[in-house]
């Protein structure tokens, strides 16, 4: 399941359900790069922006048809090749994906909606690979609370169950709304480490008093 966010801010997707978090970033900024080449789009910009509205729109072979072309005329063009990805991607094209997230990042090797997306991919086929992506994705951007779910979740399905605590806690620290995520016999733990129990304030020294033979002791209160 796809949803449309500003492609610059992974750490603010939601979680649409207990399972790996799959989240579209579509690309809101106009083509940038390279110059035009015969069989290409004539006027790249407007031309992404067609293949943009007709993403949104559902139309997703027609996008991707305009995305080829803003491609061949602006090879380096960074939004267009993740973008044709997210369409792929909706579209059960993982392979044609990878290749066109894997373009993106040859050209911005830290793009993270990229790295993200392949994450998604990853998570179901090849999950170690899925978890160094995700680690880059946090290192690139630490206030990322998916990345910190879907990571902490793969990483208590393999054998890291310490850590993948860890992470969900930072996941539902950032955006408390994911706890949802958690499995079920997680959330109490995770809720705990997210607010711990208040620490008891630390005792004062106790005051020493002299007391006559036969006097009550004053009680010191508690």
């Amino acid at each position: 399941m796809f949803r449309s966010l500003d492609r610059t801010a992974p750490g603010s997707m939601r979680s649409v359900s207990r399972a790996l978090v799959v989240i579209a970033f579509v690309a809101l900024a106009s083509g940038c790069g390279g110059s035009s080449s015969a069989g290409g789009a004539k006027n790249p910009t407007a031309t992404f922006q067609a293949a943009l509205q007709l993403q949104k729109q559902g139309k997703l072979s027609a996008a991707a048809q305009l995305y080829q072309q803003v491609i061949t005329a602006q090879p380096n063009n960074v939004f267009a090749h993740y973008d044709l990805g997210v369409v792929d991607q909706a579209n059960h094209d993982l392979v044609g994906a990878l290749a066109a997230y894997g373009a993106a990042l040859t050209i911005n090797p830290k793009y993270v909606p990229a790295l993200y997306n392949e994450a998604t991919i990853y998570a179901t086929t090849d999950p170690i690979s899925a978890i160094s992506l995700y680690r880059q994705i946090i290192g690139l951007q630490p206030t990322a609370p998916t990345a910190y779910l879907n990571l902490g979740l793969l990483e208590i399905k393999h054998s890291a169950p310490k850590q993948g605590v860890s992470d969900l806690t930072t996941a539902v620290r950032q955006d408390s709304s994911l706890l949802a995520s958690v499995p079920k016999h997680l959330q109490g733990l995770v809720s705990a480490l997210v607010s711990p129990a208040p620490s008891a304030p630390a005792s004062s020294p106790a005051t020493k008093h002299s007391h006559s033979a036969g006097s009550t002791p004053t009680n010191t209160p508690s």
